[in-house]
């Protein structure tokens, strides 16, 4: 593989193609897709129920003789609404003799130990307090001022934060983000979708040198009516989904970090911009 990308031109390029092809739109976009017609439980598709199928036969193989642990381990929401976890000996590890599970929640932390919310004082020497990045506090904690010392803290404090297209803010001249709200589409990663997001901001900045202006932003009614599609398009995918709480819900209930859209329609989106979505001085 290595000795390909050195000397065959265009190479790497037919691997990316490849491995996107494999997790594109022609497949695997349907599984993210609420079935209003779907009636089993704990699925919302045909694809998240075969899906949970295999899951449960693997979880069943590995637990079945310990009813206690399967009972705790058999999760209520349909996969995918949740970031998947590959299990590495995990459910090996849970029948070892100095092992217990507990799934009761903290209710508070003690100098010797933790209580659950049932009332219950577990002696601890140690806690492993990992919980992982904050993925909806975007841009913290730079200190990000537009027009007026707007920051995108006061743009985004009804209900948490939005881009047009995950890229751009109203009130934030030629200021663009990869990565930003609302860029997780159904497939692929953020390796392809900051190089397309970089192209849109470029083919920004080219249009203004050609257009000999000074700045660029996203109109509001622009921002606002693309945020309207998107909460609208997010209510038939799994991201919210009622059964779970995940990152991919905020404090709002609503999902920041994830989007409705296929990989086609960000291609497409990214492209170039629509500058009648934007004012140009």
């Amino acid at each position: 593989e290595r000795w390909l990308n050195a000397n065959v031109p265009y190479y790497v390029n037919f691997s990316r193609v490849a491995i996107h092809w494999l997790a594109g739109d022609h497949d695997q976009w349907y599984a993210f897709t609420i079935d209003p017609e779907w009636k089993e439980e704990n699925s919302l598709n045909k694809d998240t129920y075969e899906l949970r199928e295999r899951c449960l036969a693997h979880i069943r193989e590995k637990l079945g003789d310990r009813p206690d642990l399967l009972s705790k381990c058999v999760p209520t929401y349909p996969p995918l609404s949740k970031r998947f976890v590959l299990d590495n000996g995990w459910y090996d590890a849970l029948k070892r003799d100095n092992v217990r599970l507990e799934t009761d929640a903290i209710d508070h932390i003690e100098a010797d130990g933790i209580v659950t919310a049932n009332g219950t004082k577990i002696e601890v020497d140690a806690i492993i307090f990992a919980t992982g990045y904050l993925p909806n506090a975007f841009l913290q904690p730079m200190d990000i001022r537009g027009r007026q010392g707007i920051t995108p803290a006061e743009i985004w404090k009804k209900d948490g934060a939005r881009a047009y297209w995950g890229v751009t803010v109203p009130g934030l001249p030629n200021f663009f983000m990869i990565y930003g709200p609302g860029t997780n589409g159904k497939i692929s990663g953020p390796v392809p979708w900051g190089e397309m997001q970089t192209r849109y901001a470029l083919n920004c900045f080219k249009a203004l040198i050609e257009k000999d202006k000074r700045f660029l932003t996203v109109r509001r009614d622009a921002y606002d009516a693309f945020n309207a599609r998107l909460d609208d398009e997010l209510t038939r995918t799994i991201w919210m989904d009622p059964r779970q709480r995940s990152y991919y819900q905020n404090e709002f209930g609503r999902s920041a970090t994830n989007s409705p859209w296929k990989v086609s329609q960000l291609w497409n989106a990214w492209r170039a911009p629509d500058l009648g979505d934007y004012e140009l001085g």
